[in-house]
């Protein structure tokens, strides 16, 4: 079973509502992926915002047990992939886990990449070379529903060019 490691800074808006879209794709996939998420700077025990579990209720997603959690050695070490939400995640992931390279990408970079039908990864740290494109999923913290209504739809769409191709490469 391949763990899914996604990352943003609390752990109670982004990438929790990854974790929840992501755990329901797989689902309707029959994939067999172990889904967790975690914060660069998360309090441990957190709940996810009002609004994150107000927006996930569209998908069918229930947050209110969720709990945040910070990032730590033995979560990077036990992700097979460590999909962070911005390229700053993924510098501060990298600042504190060198070794983790090789399994950490931004996850719209490597959604792109996907929908390019690039290899797996291709173009991972292009984003790093090019400021101009923005790879990064908005941050809803401290605004309306509706906005993380936006950004869940946001995650939702990287996630599904990634499980596409991801099917594809391995069928």
């Amino acid at each position: 079973m391949r763990q899914i490691l996604l990352v943003c800074t609390g752990n109670t808006c982004r990438s929790a509502m990854a974790h929840g879209i992501l755990k329901k794709l797989a689902e309707e996939r029959g994939l067999n992926l172990e889904i967790i998420s975690a914060g660069t700077a998360a309090m441990p025990g957190d709940s996810a915002t009002q609004q994150a579990i107000e927006a996930m209720q569209d998908y069918g997603i229930d947050l209110t047990e969720h709990r945040s959690r910070p990032l730590n050695p033995e979560i990077i070490q036990n992700a097979d992939v460590i999909l962070a939400m911005t390229k700053n995640h993924r510098r501060q992931i990298l600042a504190r886990f060198p070794e983790a390279e090789a399994k950490t990408y931004v996850l719209k970079e490597l959604a792109y990449a996907n929908r390019n039908n690039d290899k797996l990864g291709q173009e991972k740290g292009e984003v790093e070379k090019n400021p101009s494109i923005d790879v990064d999923v908005n941050d809803p913290f401290g605004q309306s529903v509706e906005v993380y209504r936006k950004t869940a739809k946001e995650i939702e769409d990287a996630l599904v060019a990634l499980l596409d191709n991801v099917l594809e490469v391995e069928q």
